[in-house]
């Protein structure tokens, strides 16, 4: 059928018969739970799930973050100012937008906030680039938590093929305002 499809196509004639665009926007994620880091640490740097906590514990040790082991995503008021200024003077106003995010699971413990820097201006959470990579990573992802969303334009281009009823689609979108993807993106 594919084949048959295809060799239906060698005398075509292709014409663009619509194209429709759309407003979109994307939210950040939460801060990071203690599953959530482990999982972002393995998809993003490639870190398993030990060396990650091993790692968040020598920077929780050192003062750097907030306790590791949390189901919460919850940030206290004092980390949503310190994070919120820091936005506003680093990127601009337009750029910050105030959230507190919910923990869904009944089951959650919830003694701890989420895990987040101690100091939101500090860029700097380790000499070791490993640790350092991770200090990052919940750094960059604290501080989005607490940004614009990103306003995208998506477009549909749709295909029309002279020789079958069928159509051809191409989808695209486009970054108008990059938000909280300036710092997690």
């Amino acid at each position: 059928e594919a084949q048959a499809f295809l060799e239906s196509l060698s005398s075509a004639n292709f014409t663009v018969s619509d194209v429709t665009t759309s407003p979109g926007t994307r939210n950040p994620g939460a801060p990071f739970t203690t599953s959530t880091l482990q999982q972002e640490a393995n998809s993003k740097l490639g870190f398993g799930s030990r060396a990650t906590m091993s790692s968040a514990q020598k920077l929780y040790q050192e003062g750097k973050i907030t306790y590791i082991r949390t189901d919460s995503t919850t940030l206290s008021g004092q980390a949503i100012a310190a994070a919120v200024d820091y936005i506003k003077s680093r990127y601009g106003e337009e750029y910050s937008q105030v959230r507190q995010f919910k923990t869904k699971p009944s089951s959650a413990q919830e003694a701890h906030e989420a895990n987040r820097p101690t100091d939101m201006s500090a860029e700097k959470g380790s000499s070791n680039d490993y640790d350092q990579k991770l200090y990052d990573l919940i750094r960059r992802r604290t501080l989005a938590s607490q940004m614009a969303p990103a306003k995208l334009e998506k477009t549909v281009v749709t295909i029309s093929i002279s020789t079958s009823q069928l159509s051809f689609e191409a989808k695209g979108e486009v970054i108008i305002f990059d938000g909280f993807l300036k710092v997690y993106g």
